[in-house]
């Protein structure tokens, strides 16, 4: 791969669903079905039922939309039995028993359990067939809430519990004494619909959460039901209201009037979907954008990563490569096609790959990637072909969506290793001169002072200073003093022997380290130098120029410093110079 993939941030899993709309209708269902059960304590009958003479919510009902509204309001947990499937099967025991007296004719003795119905001489206090059917229904949803189930089957489910409050909702609206001409719904009371509803609506909050790290696309589904919900399901019904009036009073045939509730029924689906079109056409241009601003981005990054010097890779956790670079590819001598579909222990000799996976499991944990993210990692691999190099490689841990990746960035030791060599030696050798610098006199010193000289005499030290070089430069430049410089170096190292050393110590000072001297060779090797500097001229162009230099001379003695042996040859060079120039001065 030419660089690395971008990764859009994880979406956040939330265990509790949007709070504040299920919140608010778990309120709503508590409130209500209180204030019923408040009415048979108090025998206030208003309160049991919305239309005067039409049926009451019997108690057991409204104990039932109580533990709904309980299992709702109480929070999301992980453990094995959740609240809410508690009091779904609390439910759906007292509703099964209120069904089976139905299909058995055997009564319980549950339907005035807890309160007697002086109102109802039928069946006193039972629930009708329609409200424990439905009871049930929203009691299986409320069991398989933590199920694994598919959306498709959840959506049955609510749909179901929630056509039998539709059909009592519609046939209140419309004609409300055909409520009791059925055996079937002849006891579910008005706000025993309502709440079904909206019992129906706060499951379907719990169970369909705004945001699913499992199932990304639950947003778009959820988004288009509640942008559909209301005008699909509220529109026609409104509509059969009035359409059914005006055909009752006369003023619309039976057939003009289904004609117009087709004609209506039609115009409120079509802009709903129309509406609806819009909103996803507007929605997918932002996710449009954004995916082009991501691949701009991508572009951007993968030219970036192959400009690294260096090769960088995304390790899962067992060692597979996710994505690389170009050059982590090449460092291996594979194709970045083949190189992404490997396990990198692939690439580790035999005899150290055991304990190297060992190392990567412990690295690849949280807690164990940010301890070694900050450090640097000496590691010898092997290529394709068997050949073995070593790298330097620094870790850091990297979050996807899929779980947590290990970035590592690879650099060829052994280039690295030559530039530091490179390094070393400019810094320890001065380039125009290719003397030795001041940097590495004073490590030659301290070897010295720490070792000793390994030899028979002294350690001599003869410090050299080209006389009014400043004259020089002003007059032929600084140009043909750099050139006098390298010559003058040139001259003095050929009059030395291999084992002593010249080093520029600074400007136009030379300092030579003569190892085994005594002071009568040492002064016989400075006054040879001053004579081949003075007797042979420079040449710069088509000039030349006469060159002297003044001598400092000193032999390093037992049991002192060489740092001060080194302050007394420039004394001594000092001397020189006060001597006229062009001279050499013993110390």
């Amino acid at each position: 791969m030419d660089g690395f993939s971008q990764h859009s941030a994880p979406v956040e899993a939330s265990d509790e669903p949007p709070a504040t709309l299920q919140k608010i209708l778990s309120w709503i269902i508590a409130l209500i079905s209180g204030l019923v059960l408040l009415g048979w304590i108090t025998g206030q009958r208003a309160l049991m039922s919305v239309i005067d003479g039409f049926p009451t919510m019997k108690a057991n009902t409204a104990i039932g939309f109580l533990m709904i509204s309980i299992g709702l309001v109480c929070p999301h947990t992980r453990r094995a039995v959740s609240r809410l499937q508690i009091a779904g099967l609390l439910l759906a025991i007292l509703m099964l028993a209120t069904l089976s007296q139905y299909l058995t004719g055997y009564s319980l003795g549950i339907d005035e359990w807890l309160i007697a119905d002086p109102y109802s001489t039928e069946l006193p206090g039972r629930p009708s067939p329609a409200t424990a059917v439905t009871f049930i229904i929203l009691a299986l949803t409320m069991l398989t809430a933590p199920l694994p189930l598919t959306g498709g089957y959840r959506a049955f489910i609510l749909l179901l519990s929630a056509s039998i409050p539709l059909t009592v909702l519609g046939v209140y609206l419309l004609d409300p004494a055909d409520v009791q001409s059925s055996d079937f719904f002849s006891t579910v009371a008005l706000h025993t619909a309502l709440l079904f509803l909206l019992s129906t609506a706060a499951l379907t909050l719990r169970l369909y959460p705004q945001h699913r790290a499992a199932d990304a696309g639950a947003s778009v589904g959820r988004r288009q039901f509640e942008r559909l919900l209301f005008p699909v399901l509220m529109g026609p019904l409104a509509l059969g209201v009035v359409v059914y009036n005006l055909m009752v009073s006369g003023e619309l045939s039976p057939g003009l009037a289904m004609g117009l509730y087709i004609a209506a029924f039609s115009v409120v689906v079509l802009g709903a979907l129309i509406w609806n079109s819009a909103q996803e056409s507007l929605w997918y241009r932002r996710i449009a954008d954004e995916e082009r601003e991501r691949e701009a981005t991508y572009r951007k990054l993968s030219s970036m990563m192959d400009i690294v010097r260096g090769g960088i890779i995304y390790l899962a956790a067992d060692g597979s490569v996710r994505e690389s670079n170009r050059r982590a590819a090449a460092m291996f001598g594979v194709e970045p096609d083949e190189f992404s579909a490997v396990n990198i222990s692939r690439f580790v000799p035999d005899e150290w790959r055991e304990r190297f996976e060992r190392v990567l499991a412990r690295m690849t944990s949280d807690r164990q990637l940010r301890h070694y993210r900050h450090r640097m990692f000496r590691l010898t691999l092997q290529r394709k072909n068997g050949q073995r190099f070593t790298v330097l490689c620094s870790v850091g841990p990297v979050a996807e969506p899929s779980g947590s990746v290990m970035g590592v960035l690879l650099v060829n030791a052994e280039s690295i290793e030559q530039q530091m060599r490179q390094l070393k030696r400019e810094v320890r050798i001065d380039h125009l001169t290719s003397a030795g610098t001041r940097a590495s006199l004073e490590a030659r010193l301290n070897e010295l002072e720490s070792y000793g000289s390994r030899g028979d005499g002294h350690v001599g030290l003869i410090m050299l200073d080209i006389d009014h070089f400043k004259a020089i430069n002003d007059r032929f430049g600084h140009l043909a003093g750099d050139q006098i410089l390298a010559d003058f170096a040139r001259r003095v190292d050929d009059s030395l022997r291999y084992t002593d050393t010249l080093y520029r110590y600074g400007g136009e000072e030379f300092v030579v380290v003569v190892v085994g001297a005594t002071e009568g060779s040492l002064e016989r090797l400075a006054e040879r130098i001053r004579r081949k500097i003075a007797d042979q001229a420079f040449h710069w162009q088509d000039e030349r120029i006469a060159v002297t230099c003044s001598l400092g001379v000193t032999c390093h003695r037992e049991g002192e410093s060489y740092v001060t042996a080194l302050e007394r040859v420039d004394t001594g060079l000092y001397a020189a110079k006060e001597e006229g120039r062009n001279c050499v001065r013993l110390l």
